[in-house]
């Protein structure tokens, strides 16, 4: 089997040690995700906030 090859769910040669990684990189993503929407979250209200105090012409 090519190293990039992606078996199926089904593939009884997964191992247990594949399934754990697999847990562990998605829930990296998933933290990884969450913090970016966190950022761009304080992001756009800073922006909000830095906008207000601008006096409009």
């Amino acid at each position: 089997m090519n190293s990039r090859e992606i078996p199926h769910t089904t593939d009884n040669r997964w191992s247990n040690d594949s399934h754990l990684e697999m847990d562990h990189q998605l829930n990296s993503l998933r933290s990884l995700v969450c913090d970016l929407l966190k950022t761009n979250q304080e992001l756009r209200q800073a922006l909000v906030t830095a906008r207000s105090g601008i006096p409009k012409d």
